[in-house]
């Protein structure tokens, strides 16, 4: 479940976020010179995104899903992961910090509460470190699809050609077919028995 952002400047709408896909398992990697052959395998082969409305105008329950998308990666995108996973694994053997800006499709980002210390990782809050197969500790990280990559997967996903101006991105409301459409639901009795 993804959310998109109005931009206001350009009447689109983008990824709010980039999308987390999974935990990075400092030792997986290291272990694995294919990203095929990773734990990473059985959360990239084929994932269903539910996009909706990002509104702080509205309260959360209100915020409308205006796209699904079933993808699986295409050669071209499996390449650009390879080559992703590639660098992110060299950091790992070679005992160096991931950055999310050394990568351009497949990233790390931080997943912890706060509390790491870049100067003097160890100092850090255990909580924000994860067992490292080289530093003993490293910064706790998830995997993930960059935002722009992200923009791209969903105006794919929409047969839509990603409109840039500036340093901004997105897609026309009339992208989303759903958006603006009133959609009620109120289950049947039936499809509760199983809860």
């Amino acid at each position: 479940v993804s959310p998109l952002k109005l931009v206001k400047t350009t009447g689109w709408y983008n990824a709010k976020e980039r999308n987390v896909i999974k935990m990075v398992d400092y030792f997986d990697v290291n272990d694995n010179k294919d990203w095929k052959d990773s734990k990473l395998i059985h959360k990239l082969s084929r994932v269903l995104f539910v996009l909706y409305v990002h509104d702080k105008e509205r309260p959360a329950t209100e915020w409308q899903i205006v796209s699904t998308f079933l993808w699986s990666p295409s050669k071209e995108q499996d390449d650009l992961i390879q080559k992703d996973y590639d660098i992110i694994r060299e950091k790992i053997k070679g005992g160096e910090r991931n950055r999310e800006g050394d990568n351009e499709f497949l990233g790390t980002c931080p997943k912890h509460a706060g509390g790491y210390n870049k100067v003097d990782p160890l100092n850090s809050k255990p909580l924000s470190l994860r067992d490292h197969p080289v530093m003993g500790r490293a910064e706790k990280r998830g995997f993930c699809i960059k935002q722009r990559s992200f923009d791209q997967l969903i105006a794919d996903s929409l047969g839509q050609e990603l409109l840039r101006k500036g340093n901004s991105v997105g897609l026309p409301p009339s992208a989303y077919p759903m958006l603006g459409q009133k959609v009620e639901y109120t289950p049947s009795q039936r499809n509760l028995d199983g809860y």
